[in-house]
């Protein structure tokens, strides 16, 4: 790989190779308050199944500087939001419970090979070793696609948690030609008629 290849090419590498708001906290967490009185309610059940666990318990731990540390290098990013960090630790922890020992393990692997970014990391030794490589990826399919686990739109009980929408590093690299893909901005069948100009649609 050439040495001029910019961060946003390298791990954007190295996700495909391994497989500006988000929404405010308390907003999300008592809209899910108030969806679980409601299916309460309806259900008998005297809780909701999930939403999404109230926000993870809805006082996550901050992550260690491990976690950070890590993050920096598999995305080739020292700019990262903190609270999407805190949001993403909370979440991977929720989808496994052991990854703490794990983010450990990893952290130490990269740290005695002196690794700085994904480039390095994918050179490494750890870049062959199957549970820092699956380690690595959670971590970094956490921060592009903003959840961890896997989704399954049939099951409300899969082991996926939402950790961020737009903020999401997967919409970074073309946010300057197009916009957060979420809803139709210009209304019903916008799209039948072409863009006046460039500039300005």
């Amino acid at each position: 790989m050439s040495c001029n290849t910019n961060p946003t090419q390298k791990s954007s590498t190295f996700l495909s190779k391994t497989y500006t708001e988000i929404l405010d906290r308390r907003t999300f967490l008592r809209s899910a308050l108030i969806a679980g009185v409601t299916v309460s309610v309806i259900r008998g059940t005297g809780s909701l199944a999930r939403a999404d666990d109230i926000l993870l318990q809805a006082g996550p731990k901050l992550p260690p500087v491990a976690f950070g540390r890590v993050s920096a290098i598999l995305t080739d990013k020292n700019n990262l939001n903190s609270t999407i960090a805190q949001r993403a630790y909370t979440a991977l922890v929720a989808t496994d419970s052991h990854f703490p020992e794990k983010l450990a393990a990893l952290n130490h692997a990269l740290e005695s090979s002196n690794i700085k970014n994904s480039e390095d990391f994918m050179k490494s030794e750890s870049y062959r070793d199957q549970a820092l490589l699956d380690t690595a990826k959670a971590i970094t399919k956490a921060w592009y696609l903003g959840h961890s686990g896997i989704p399954d739109s049939h099951d409300i009980h899969d082991n996926a948690h939402y950790i961020a929408f737009s903020q999401a590093l997967m919409y970074q690299p073309t946010l300057d030609a197009t916009i957060v893909p979420s809803y139709a901005r210009a209304g019903l069948n916008y799209w039948v008629n072409p863009p006046l100009t460039i500039a300005t649609d």
